[in-house]
């Protein structure tokens, strides 16, 4: 009876061990959100000779990605 209760323990702390490994994994592996910052935003100004052509936005964007060391 005592190798029983023994082997359960055992198996339990195993268990317990093995789910505490994976949740340090995941928190460690798990990816982060990029982050997108708009450096410089403007809209040049229309030309209203030529109602046929479209406006332009012309942008820069700064994309910083924490994930490149995974």
């Amino acid at each position: 009876m005592c190798e029983t209760k023994s082997f359960y323990l055992w198996l339990l702390q195993v268990i317990g061990l093995l789910g505490i490994l994976a949740l340090c994994l995941w928190l460690a592996m798990r990816p982060k959100i990029p982050n997108y910052t708009i450096v410089n935003f403007s809209i040049p100004g229309a030309n209203t000779s030529n109602e046929s052509d479209h406006g332009s936005i012309q942008y820069e964007l700064d994309i910083e990605n924490p994930n490149q060391d995974s």
